[in-house]
């Protein structure tokens, strides 16, 4: 991170490929599992990594790398594990209207 911040643009993408990786584990625990959804786990490992770039220059030198992406990280799930009990999703299903019916029920 050291050389990430001073411009070294191979040891930042190096970081970020080696936190994706270490990262997909401890987030697929505590999102649930092996019933996480493959995709749920890389979004949330995605918005960590937005986090990390984003607030760069937030991390203290000498504190420990670990302890802020770890700070990090637990934030972001915790606001998808939020997000998705506010937010259940539900299937949609409209193929039993037709197409007359909806242009004239948004028409009205």
């Amino acid at each position: 991170m050291r050389s990430a911040i001073v411009g070294n643009e191979t040891a930042y993408r190096k970081l970020l490929d080696d936190l994706s990786r270490v990262l997909r584990k401890p987030v697929r625990r505590e999102l649930g599992g092996l019933e996480a959804l493959g995709k749920d786990v890389e979004d949330v490992v995605q918005d960590i990594l937005l986090a990390i770039h984003l607030k760069r220059h937030t991390w203290n030198s000498s504190m420990s790398l670990t302890s802020w992406v770890t700070a990090v990280a637990r934030n972001k799930i915790i606001d998808k594990l939020r997000r998705r009990r506010r937010r259940p999703e539900i299937a949609l299903d409209l193929s039993d209207f037709e197409a007359e019916d909806q242009h004239a029920s948004i028409d009205s």
